[in-house]
């Protein structure tokens, strides 16, 4: 989903891995991720400057090239159209041949996700891609399906890796771990990097590019504190089943409480 940190969650796996890696960002559902991807976000090896290497005229036709890790993401997919997002008959056809795959599943809390989310709607900055409050709105509803999944009560990812946001940006020994599953030894080359993508570039995020080079010291966690008093905000998070699977996932967050009072 958008504003679930995923950004950040991908910036540190492709920069973990040796070799070439690519990023096609933002895919969409039944097509080619070499066709569809936003290529002006779109990444081979590690900055927006080395897209001058990105061939992606060899690739969609089948010359591919060798890669270290190839990175592809969907985002605000209904999850039961997974199925159709990568047709296993065209996986081979559209992206080459892998050594291994993985469906990584990025989930960051509702309250800072849908905080974050409100920021961007009622920022300054008019673009196709920002949200309304009806599109926030929507938003916690899909927040539940991707939890649902996180939790292993649907199973529409083939072979599904969850990442936690927030304990990812907590706790090394949980990236260690995540980098374990994944096949690479943890380095958190990149953790620091401020992802530049989406609002955050366009000054409708809480930061902007403010702690590049220090993301750890950014307040992600505690977004939803902003808009505790904001009459839509409660509206929309005083939700039982939303608590209820935010605490299954990510235990309580503190204070959090208090915004299931009328």
């Amino acid at each position: 989903m958008r504003r679930s940190g995923h950004h950040a969650v991908i910036n540190w796996i492709r920069y973990q891995y040796s070799g070439r890696h690519y990023f096609l960002n933002d895919c969409k559902p039944g097509e080619n991720p070499f066709r569809s991807a936003v290529l002006s976000s779109s990444l081979v090896y590690g900055g927006f400057g080395e897209r001058r290497i990105f061939r992606p005229d060899m690739e969609r036709p089948g010359r591919f090239t060798k890669k270290g890790v190839l990175i592809y993401n969907y985002e605000e997919v209904d999850l039961a159209s997974v199925p159709q997002l990568m047709p296993a008959k065209s996986e081979t056809d559209w992206i080459g041949p892998s050594g291994k795959r993985h469906d990584v599943l990025i989930l960051r809390d509702p309250f800072n996700l849908l905080a974050s989310k409100l920021k961007w709607a009622r920022g300054g900055v008019e673009r196709p891609s920002k949200p309304t409050l009806e599109d926030v709105e929507k938003s916690k509803e899909l927040w539940k399906v991707y939890a649902r999944e996180f939790l292993g009560e649907t199973s529409f990812l083939r072979n599904r890796v969850n990442v936690s946001y927030n304990k990812w940006f907590l706790d090394r020994d949980y990236r260690d771990e995540v980098g374990s599953i994944l096949g690479f030894d943890n380095r958190d080359i990149g953790k620091q990097e401020v992802a530049k993508w989406g609002p955050t570039v366009t000054a409708d995020s809480f930061d902007g590019l403010k702690f590049e080079g220090r993301a750890e010291s950014m307040k992600v966690l505690e977004r939803w504190r902003a808009f505790k008093e904001d009459g839509f905000y409660r509206k929309l998070v005083l939700d039982k089943e939303l608590h209820e699977l935010s605490g299954a996932i990510f235990g309580e967050i503190a204070g959090t409480r208090e915004l299931l009072r009328k």
